[in-house]
């Protein structure tokens, strides 16, 4: 059950990931303009190491 569940989760994620792709050069303007933050693979990686622990916390819950 805890696989499924995690499957699921990460599977969104990835779906949201290749959605966002289309706009991955707003992004990097917006950031670059108003937080001076650089790359858009960047805010995913962080936003993939956050899915990894929150991911591996669920699984240790269930």
């Amino acid at each position: 059950m805890g696989s499924i569940i995690l499957t699921i989760y990460f599977l969104a994620v990835f779906i949201f990931f290749i959605y966002s792709l289309q706009y991955k050069d707003k992004i990097d303007k917006i950031l670059t303009e108003n937080f001076k933050i650089s790359t858009f693979n960047a805010l995913w990686l962080a936003y993939i190491e956050g899915l990894i622990i929150g991911g591996f916390s669920i699984w240790l819950i269930l």
